[in-house]
C-alpha cells in the first residue's frame, strides 16, 4: 500500500480539476485578442475569476492569477508593502517575516531590504512556534506587512495566525498567510 503524506507540498489533483486543466490547455489563443476565440478565452476567464471571487467573498477585480506560489508570494509581498506606503501612511517601511517561511518570501523580503525597506525576521522556538514576545516587539507603527506561514512545509509546525494577525492588525499593518504551495490568503 503507498502512502502520500506530503500534501502541504502538493496534492493530487481532483478528476475534474485535471478534466478542466485539459480542456483549457486547448485554448492557446490570448486572451487579450479581439478575435472571436480569443475573446470566448477571455470569457471563460472571468467566468472563473467570478466564481473564485464568490468562494473567497472578494469582488473578481481583486483577484490576481499568478503561475504558481512562489510568483504569488513576490506579487503579495511587493504589492501589498506597495499599496500599504502609498495609500495609507510613508512612515511604514518595515516588513516582518518568520524566519522559517518559504525561500520565496524570505528571498523577496531580502531583496525588499535592497531597496531600503527594513525586514525583521521572527524567531521561533524547537518546535517551530513564532516567538511571540519577539514578534510583539518587532510589530510597530512603521510595520506595513507581517508574513507568517500557516503551516510550515519542512517541520509540520502549524501557526495561530488568526491570534497572529490580530496583533498584526493592532499595529495597523497588512497580514499575509502563505503555505509553501500556491495557496496564499490575507488574513482579515
Amino acid at each position: 500500500m503507498k502512502v502520500y503524506l506530503d500534501y502541504n507540498s502538493t496534492t493530487p489533483l481532483h478528476e475534474e480539476v485535471a478534466e478542466s486543466i485539459s480542456h483549457s490547455l486547448a485554448m492557446y489563443e490570448n486572451p487579450s485578442g479581439l478575435y472571436e476565440r480569443a475573446t470566448h478565452n477571455r470569457q471563460k476567464i472571468d467566468i472563473a475569476r467570478q466564481q473564485l471571487a464568490a468562494l473567497l467573498n472578494a469582488a473578481p477585480e481583486e483577484l490576481i492569477f499568478t503561475s504558481g506560489g512562489t510568483e504569488s508570494n513576490n506579487t503579495v509581498l511587493s504589492l501589498c508593502h506597495l499599496l500599504d506606503i502609498s495609500n495609507a501612511n510613508e512612515k511604514k517601511k518595515e516588513v516582518i517575516v518568520s524566519a522559517i517561511e518559504h525561500h520565496s518570501v524570505l528571498n523577496c523580503a531580502q531583496n525588499l531590504e535592497k531597496y531600503g525597506i527594513k525586514v525583521h525576521y521572527i524567531p521561533v522556538d524547537r518546535s517551530g512556534r513564532i516567538e511571540l514576545e519577539a514578534y510583539k516587539a518587532m510589530l510597530s507603527d512603521t510595520t506595513a506587512i507581517v508574513s507568517i506561514m500557516l503551516a510550515n512545509n519542512e517541520l509540520g509546525t502549524i501557526q495561530d495566525v488568526k491570534s497572529l494577525a490580530a496583533l498584526a492588525h493592532q499595529s495597523g499593518a497588512l497580514f499575509v498567510s502563505t503555505r509553501a504551495t500556491p495557496y496564499l490568503k490575507l488574513v482579515q
